[in-house]
């Protein structure tokens, strides 16, 4: 599908308020550089590259960590502006989402997240990389204690009062950072919801994240699926591309090969975890007893 003049218009506003605020990235996958390499999206700014040696693909000019963080992290306002801009390019479909999610959410109060975390992670510590103002923990069982990583600093401190009266806490900080701030094997569980697109170090944070869990214990991720068949028909009006925090688009196989390559074992990635008609996977990978 090709890009709108009223689309390019949109992102490119985008991207002149991160002027200055940019890093160059090599493959999240492989590390190898791709600057030479054609851009999904020759005519737009953001420069969406497919790694020719593994099939990654990434954001290659994504916004420092400086400028993610802070009381108005500035990715949680394009997220916001993003949204506006979506609705105002497609009213028809925004209005549609809105009832569907709203009836969705009624017949199924219970979420995949909430009965993963029930089968895999039903007791003992948890850490929620990307928590957010730290909502999912309300949905945890009784006998699970939240623990937090939010890189946005309102959002941090409220999840820390509300994991507070569960024995937990958030702390403030990108997760590599973060990561630092716990001791080795002090989870039972570790959720990455809607997180690992967001992350411009993905396989760094994978290896420090493995240290932090016991031996077994399951990590949960949900990510947009890039292999999707909506994304193949939409292009860039796909919902999975959402610039610039969306920094990593992966399909089944490098989402698989992220994990084992940093030391996880794949516990649960099925048909089901990742339709081709789902904008979204889920996949359950787990510490191995040896990591050696």
């Amino acid at each position: 599908m090709p890009v709108t003049a009223q689309l390019q218009s949109d992102l490119a506003q985008g991207f002149a308020s991160f002027h200055g605020q940019l890093m160059h990235r090599t493959c999240p996958l492989c590390g190898q550089d791709n600057a030479g390499a054609p851009a999904l999206f020759p005519s737009l700014p953001w420069h969406i590259r497919q790694c020719p040696a593994c099939s990654m693909v990434y954001l290659e000019n994504a916004p420092t960590y400086e400028s993610l963080s802070g009381d108005s992290a500035a990715w949680q306002q394009s997220w916001r502006e993003e949204k506006e801009r979506r609705a105002r390019r497609e009213p028809v479909l925004a209005a549609a989402q809105k009832v569907t999610h709203g009836v969705r959410d009624a017949i199924k109060p219970r979420d995949k997240l909430t009965a993963l975390i029930n089968r895999y992670i039903p007791r003992g510590n948890v850490l929620d990389v990307g928590c957010g103002v730290g909502h999912r923990a309300e949905r945890f069982p009784a006998d699970v204690v939240p623990f937090g990583i939010e890189i946005e600093q309102a959002a941090a401190q409220r999840a820390d009062t509300l994991f507070a009266k569960r024995g937990g806490r958030a702390v403030f900080a990108p997760a590599l950072a973060g990561l630092d701030a716990f001791d080795d094997q002090s989870f039972d569980g570790m959720v990455m919801y809607a997180y690992l697109e967001h992350e411009v170090e993905p396989a760094a944070v994978l290896r420090k994240a493995i240290a932090k869990l016991r031996p077994a214990a399951p990590l949960i991720i949900k990510v947009p699926n890039h292999g999707c068949v909506n994304r193949s028909v939409r292009g860039l009006r796909w919902c999975g591309y959402r610039l610039p925090d969306h920094v990593n688009y992966f399909t089944p196989a490098t989402l698989t090969r992220i994990l084992r390559d940093t030391g996880f074992a794949i516990l649960r990635f099925n048909f089901f975890d990742r339709m081709p008609t789902s904008d979204n996977m889920w996949l359950i990978a787990h510490r191995p007893h040896s990591t050696a």
